[in-house]
């Protein structure tokens, strides 16, 4: 970034008529024409993954993005919307059969928030013969 360039975006960041949302949009655009900031929180990460298990298991959600909130919502497999979501602080008690919806919010307000991914759960066929 030239210092003229600079100067004149600083300049309408700090300008006090501005809005914080006018602000904020300078900010943002500043820190991703530079590299310094990501416009996008990366997509958490579910351990273990969504697959087939014979009994119910404990997922931990994490994020690698600095100041990021991961929420959740879990729902069952036969096509449920997600509803509510809940702030992730502790591993999850993943009931099988049931779909785990996630994404990432930046707390800090610099960084858009993540995609939704999604993880299944499914019951091991043999699982639920008794076999």
């Amino acid at each position: 970034m030239t210092g003229a360039l600079a100067h004149d975006v600083y300049g309408r960041m700090l300008r006090p008529q501005s809005s914080a949302a006018d602000r904020m949009r300078m900010f943002k655009w500043c820190a991703a024409l530079i590299g310094g900031v990501a416009t996008q929180m990366t997509n958490p990460v579910a351990t273990p993954r969504g697959g087939y298990y014979d009994a119910r298991l404990n997922v931990v959600l994490t994020c690698s993005s600095a100041g990021s909130e991961i929420r959740y919502s879990v729902v069952p497999l036969l096509g449920a919307a997600p509803g509510t979501y809940s702030v992730f602080s502790a591993p999850i008690s993943m009931p099988l059969n049931h779909t785990l919806h996630a994404y990432a919010v930046d707390v800090v307000g610099s960084a858009e928030s993540s995609e939704v991914v999604r993880h299944d759960y499914r019951r091991l066929p043999y699982a639920e013969s008794g076999f």
